[in-house]
């Protein structure tokens, strides 16, 4: 039997390099396996950003109430583990590894990808444990997504932006096409971003979809995010859901106060001492960031630690920030997909920023950032999951282990 260090290294080298769309593998394996169909309610969450704080808001909301619950998100941060949760704790090595052994025995000369192999796994455990709700999070897009081999009951896009271009589309009508391609037919649907583009709904129409567009500062759920730490419009969103999965799920009020009091997600404007980490790895991510930052003025000055991936608008979402940045540390990341200082400073030519230091790492740029702190002054590290969890991991002593370096995913 292979450890689970093993098996992670195993997955890590499935597809190292490039990002495989598709449905055919996965719906041939799972079908064989008996992995896409449930009995109990299945909540599919796509969108530009936000997904992982609408699952969040979601999985704390039916735990208060009592439900057994379970949740498949990417990446991680710390240890794979973390990307299945049942009733909200980290699925445990020994299931991961029986979940491996199945898919890889099942799975026979089918090829898988990284994420088609987890994904597959995550639902054989979910297969085996008793439950009364699933979530799952997009990995990328929606349509051609390994996720997208179950079929949703309701559908959740919680924004549209420009991301992954190179793979869902160079317009928001086009990666708005692709993100609604999680929808069925007859089912529920939910759109978080108060202006869909016309793709969203002509899809919904189409298809015979009940599409729901949440509006923003919703009256009827102000009252209860209020004071909260989560993000409005997620958690407008997220209550949309449950309202209307409310025939099947009944929950009490109590449990949405609960729940929304309860819901944390680490690395999303997560504050820590002086520091504020979030994994905003692109413009529509950096400008929510921005209004969080105008909304949570500090006395000194800030600087930002950053390390992103190469296929990501490096320029677009410095440019966001810039204005709330008033010097900018850049580290190189450990991973293969990462952006290298010679790429920075190509695209550094092409805009104006006030002041810029480059590192060969990014913890040598957050020492370098945190150095020159004084009392009054914040750091936020930014860019990627990877740039986060390296600067937590250093500064705060967390053990949560190495498993995987999250090389199968796009962020």
């Amino acid at each position: 039997m292979k450890k689970l260090e093993n098996w992670i290294e195993f997955l890590e080298q499935l597809n190292p390099f490039h990002i495989e769309l598709g449905l055919e593998r996965i719906h041939h394996v799972a079908n064989k396996l008996q992995l896409s169909k449930f009995n109990i309610p299945i909540i599919t969450v796509t969108g530009t950003n936000g997904k992982g704080s609408c699952v969040a808001i979601l999985e704390a909301i039916y735990l208060a109430q009592g439900y057994r619950v379970a949740s498949y998100t990417s990446p991680h941060l710390f240890r794979f583990n973390e990307r299945i949760r049942i009733n909200g704790k980290e699925i445990d090595d020994q299931s991961l590894i029986h979940a491996f052994e199945k898919i890889e025995k099942g799975r026979e000369k089918i090829h898988l990808t990284y994420f088609e192999f987890t994904t597959l796994a995550a639902l054989q455990i979910f297969q085996e444990t008793k439950l009364d709700v699933i979530i799952l999070e997009v990995g990328l897009g929606g349509r051609l997504d390994a996720v997208n081999c179950v079929d949703a009951d309701v559908a959740i896009i919680t924004s549209i932006g420009l991301d992954h271009c190179e793979w869902l589309g160079q317009t928001r009508e086009a990666i708005g096409n692709e993100k609604a391609g999680i929808f069925r037919a007859g089912k529920i649907a939910i759109c978080g971003d108060e202006n869909p583009p016309q793709s969203v709904l002509k899809y919904a129409k189409d298809l015979g979809v009940e599409l729901h567009v949440v509006k923003p500062c919703h009256p009827a759920h102000a009252s209860r995010v209020a004071g909260s730490r989560t993000i409005l419009q997620n958690a407008a969103t997220a209550l949309t859901c449950i309202h209307l999965l409310n025939n099947k799920l009944p929950v009490s009020e109590k449990a949405i106060q609960d729940g929304l009091k309860n819901a944390k997600l680490m690395g999303r404007y997560t504050k820590i001492d002086n520091t504020i980490f979030d994994v905003g790895h692109n413009p529509h991510a950096a400008a929510w960031l921005v209004r969080q930052l105008k909304n949570d003025p500090y006395k000194g000055k800030t600087y930002a630690v950053i390390g992103m991936m190469a296929d990501k608008d490096i320029a677009g979402t410095i440019q966001e920030l810039e204005g709330e940045i008033d010097a900018w540390f850049w580290g190189n990341l450990p991973s293969k997909r990462a952006a290298n200082l010679d790429q920075v400073q190509k695209i550094l030519q092409q805009i104006t920023v006030k002041k810029w230091y480059n590192s060969t790492s990014i913890l040598e740029a957050y020492k370098s950032a945190q150095a020159v702190c004084t009392n009054n002054d914040r750091v936020i590290v930014l860019g990627s999951f990877v740039a986060v969890a390296e600067c937590l991991k250093h500064s705060f002593g967390h053990n949560f282990g190495a498993l995987g370096d999250s090389s199968g995913d796009q962020n």
